[in-house]
């Protein structure tokens, strides 16, 4: 069994293409690696992120939220 673990740093992405950025990351993870992501990694996340985050997270699951670190 394959389980993957990812590191998206999105330290020099601007604020206008970080949220296409991150949907396009999720959904060729999602297309191609379907159920095998262990834990993913997101660095030097701005603060706007973070709060967005927070918010999704009432909608996820406890095994999602717990896959997903940001940093």
């Amino acid at each position: 069994v394959e389980t993957w673990i990812t590191i998206v740093d999105l330290g020099k992405i601007g604020m206008f293409s970080l949220g296409g950025t991150i949907i396009d990351i999720i959904s060729f993870l999602g297309r191609n690696f379907r159920c095998r992501l262990h834990y993913s990694y997101l660095i030097n996340c701005p603060s706007s992120i973070k709060f967005l985050f927070g918010m999704a997270k009432k909608a996820m699951t406890e095994d999602q939220i717990n896959k997903i670190h940001l940093q």
